[in-house]
């Protein structure tokens, strides 16, 4: 009977592996395409190490006297989608003192305020494993004041000018 008990009970435990949810596993014999798809909205931006603020400092200007006056230029980082356009339009906000060249006024002083760009890295394309790194454009900030001016020792030293760059 024991023996008859043991045949009992290995048929159950056959029964119910035959039954379990792994012997119902079965290949698919078709498939179905999964369509990837994205709209990518390409910009610009600073790159994180971009200085808090820009400035044109022309320094000492002796009036009717001397040589240009250059600014100390400025560099600056954009980072930019892959692959997006080319240079920027560069227009300069257009105030009492300026107009959208870039060309201004201050203390009675003509200048010319010049935005220039060299691509500097053209970045990396992303892989399954890696992503991709931005394009960066080295940008340098520059202005000029030019020689022999007499300039109004009345009007205001300072002002504040807004680039605007369009890609």
């Amino acid at each position: 009977m024991k023996v008859n008990s043991l045949f009992r009970t290995l048929a159950v435990v056959a029964a119910a592996s035959a039954l379990s949810p792994a012997s119902f596993a079965q290949t698919l014999l078709n498939n179905a395409p999964v369509t990837v798809s994205v709209t990518l909205s390409s910009k610009c931006r600073f790159e994180t190490s971009a200085p808090a603020s820009l400035a044109v400092d022309f320094g000492t200007y002796v009036a009717f006297v001397g040589p240009a006056s250059p600014a100390t230029p400025q560099q600056f980082n954009l980072e930019c989608t892959r692959n997006f356009g080319t240079a920027p339009t560069v227009t300069w906000d257009d105030t009492a003192d300026g107009d959208a060249d870039g060309k201004g006024v201050i203390a009675g002083l003509q200048y010319t305020l010049s935005l220039t760009g060299a691509q500097t890295s053209a970045g990396t394309s992303a892989t399954p494993t890696v992503a991709g790194t931005p394009r960066v454009v080295q940008y340098t900030l520059s202005g000029n004041m030019a020689a022999g001016q007499a300039g109004d020792a009345s009007a205001g030293a300072s002002h504040v000018r807004t680039v605007t760059m369009s890609f």
